[in-house]
């Protein structure tokens, strides 16, 4: 089975000399805020070159720094004030990224087969790297067209993919109660095995991440109704949670 194309970065170039822009939020907000910047370029880097900003997205990072949500929004404000993320796509995408981040991204996977990104995005001259760029359509841009490609992942690849995309992973734990990312593996599996079983070739992301919450829901709702204490699916994540 082929593997799936590698998403973010195992580690990113950190600067002996910090940027002066992150040294004004160190001088306001203290090392937490020092702490909060180099967490979220770490959650950046490990999902591309940016990261979405919403409500989930927040809980799961509180949860992770332990730190107040009004302090993290404080920070990020800040960071968004003094051009350490880009404020326009940020106000009209809800992303956090940066010019220097996609550089950074982009330069460091220049020995992938591709790199997967999404064109509304992207504020860096790509003729620069010398990379094969994979736009993935899942955004609809502000014309609501969308673009020409869709990333379409055959249905071999489809659970290695699923289980690669921590971010969304982590969503999905949070959401259900599992006590770990690796507790969904086994389910992730079942759903697949399903996909396959009614011929499916394979999805696109957005198809995948969707059509996986409301099938995992209707799962649940089906064990509940029969009285058998969620048998099949819970017994997986409870065994699963043991061995972790």
């Amino acid at each position: 089975m082929a593997r799936p194309n590698k998403v973010g970065l195992d580690y990113f170039p950190m600067d002996v000399d910090t940027d002066e822009k992150i040294e004004l939020i160190e001088a306001k907000h203290g090392l937490v805020g020092f702490a909060i910047v180099v967490k979220l370029y770490q959650r950046i880097y490990k999902s591309g070159c940016y990261l979405e900003w919403n409500e989930e997205k927040i809980l799961v990072f509180k949860k992770s720094v332990n730190v107040d949500i009004e302090v993290i929004n404080e920070v990020i404000d800040d960071c968004l004030k003094y051009g350490i993320f880009d404020k326009i796509l940020f106000v009209k995408y809800k992303i956090l990224t940066s010019s220097g981040i996609q550089k950074r991204f982009i330069s460091a996977c220049d020995r992938r087969k591709y790199v997967e990104l999404i064109k509304d995005y992207i504020i860096v001259d790509l003729s620069q790297f010398n990379v094969c760029i994979n736009w993935n359509n899942e955004f609809i841009n502000q014309e609501n067209k969308p673009i020409n490609q869709v990333f379409f992942i055959e249905i071999n690849e489809l659970e290695d993919y699923m289980k690669s995309d921590i971010s969304w992973l982590e969503v999905i734990a949070m959401q259900n109660s599992f006590k770990s990312v690796e507790a969904i593996f086994p389910i992730i599996h079942e759903f697949v095995e399903v996909l396959k079983a009614r011929g499916e070739v394979g999805k696109s992301i957005v198809d995948m991440k969707s059509h996986f919450a409301n099938w995992y829901k209707i799962e649940k709702q089906k064990q509940g109704k029969n009285g058998v204490s969620k048998r099949n699916l819970s017994e997986k994540v409870c065994h699963a949670d043991e061995r972790l």
